[in-house]
This record gives C-alpha cells, structure tokens and sequence, in this order.
C-alpha cells in the first residue's frame, strides 16, 4: 500500500512540474488527469469488503433406531403347553403359597407303622392356572412312604385346592417332619413348601 501512494505522489509531482514550465492556470492541466488520479484514490482506499464463505451445510444424523431386548425368564415348559403363560404385572407366573392343614396337623402322635393321611390346602398365587401337569411331590426330610399327587382339577389364579397323600408312620419312636412343594411339567419345583410333623410314640 505504501509503494503504491510513494507512485501515486512522484506521478502528480512530474505532472506539475511538466505544468509549469508554462504559465499556470487552472484550465492548463488536462481533466483526465484528475479523473485518473481520483479513481487511482478510490480502488486505494476504498475497503474490501469480505465476503463470507458458506459453510458446507451439515447432515442432520439419522437416529440409530434402538431395540429394547429383554430376557425372557425360563420356566422350563414346551412351548406347547396351556400352561406356559407370560408372566404378567411382575407377577410370577407359577407360584404357591400354604393355606392351612385341613388332617394331621404339626404335632400329632402317632403310633409305630400307623398309616395316615395328609391333607393340605394350597393356593395358587401365580399368574397362572394350574392343571394335571402340576403336582404335590416330596421336597426333603422324612418322606414316610409317601407319593407325588397330581392337581385333580385346573386349579385357576387366585384359588385354592387341597392334596392329600397317604403315608406311613416309622416304627421308631421320634418325631419325624417332612417338607412337599408343588412342580410344573418339568419337575420344577416352585411356590412356599408345606410340612407334615409327627411325633412317634
């Protein structure tokens, strides 16, 4: 910028020089020198004006669809069977609790080999009904010969049924407890266990 006004001042200078070997008046100097000087002043100091690059316009992302994947639990049934409902509300789908003892309650004395039988009421508290595939089958302690019932009728939620199952008291005297809990189709065991507790006298 500077090299160009140091040109710019040195040309004006010899033009006046050139102007006044004659005599001097204002109509001596030619006017397109004052236009040519007054556009050279012009494109020097008139300001550039930026101009503003656009930027690329950026892709808006496309959302990554999500998948909600959650286990299933695992009961353990085919899928075929009317029993292998969903579980619903949280609620386990099978799932048994003890009403109460409708023979022998806890405590009753028996005598060696006497034969008795035991009755429970059991509720189905699952989500699900119960039906032949389900049964009442020894859990641990004293089994005095006793054998797995199956359900007789469907046992539907929110009801509740009674099993009874022949046994044997020992022959030794003692007190003798054993524990029974309901299983599905695949002999998996499920809900609260019951007991029987006798005394052998």
């Amino acid at each position: 910028m500077k090299l160009k006004t140091i040109s710019l001042i040195l040309l004006l200078g010899l033009l006046l020089s050139a102007c006044t070997s004659q005599t001097p008046t204002s109509t001596q100097i030619p006017e397109g020198v004052y236009t040519v000087v007054a556009q050279t002043l012009t494109a020097l100091y008139t300001p550039v004006t930026a101009t503003a690059t656009p930027l690329p316009a950026t892709e808006t992302p496309t959302p990554t669809p999500t998948f909600d994947i959650t286990p299933s639990l695992s009961t353990g049934l085919t899928p075929t069977s009317p029993a292998s409902a969903a579980t619903t509300s949280g609620q386990q789908c099978y799932d048994a609790v003890f009403a109460n003892d409708v023979t022998v309650p806890d405590g009753t004395i028996m005598s060696p080999g006497q034969i008795f039988t035991k009755t429970w009421a059991i509720k189905n508290t699952g989500s699900c009904d119960w039906d032949e595939i389900f049964a009442l089958k020894f859990y641990s302690g004293d089994k005095m010969d006793g054998h797995r019932t199956v359900v007789s009728n469907v046992v539907k939620a929110g009801k509740t049924t009674s099993f009874s199952i022949t046994m044997s008291a020992p022959t030794t005297p003692g007190t003798y407890i054993g524990y029974w809990r309901m299983v599905n189709n695949a002999n998996i065991n499920f809900g609260e266990r019951v007991s029987v507790k006798i005394i052998v006298q």
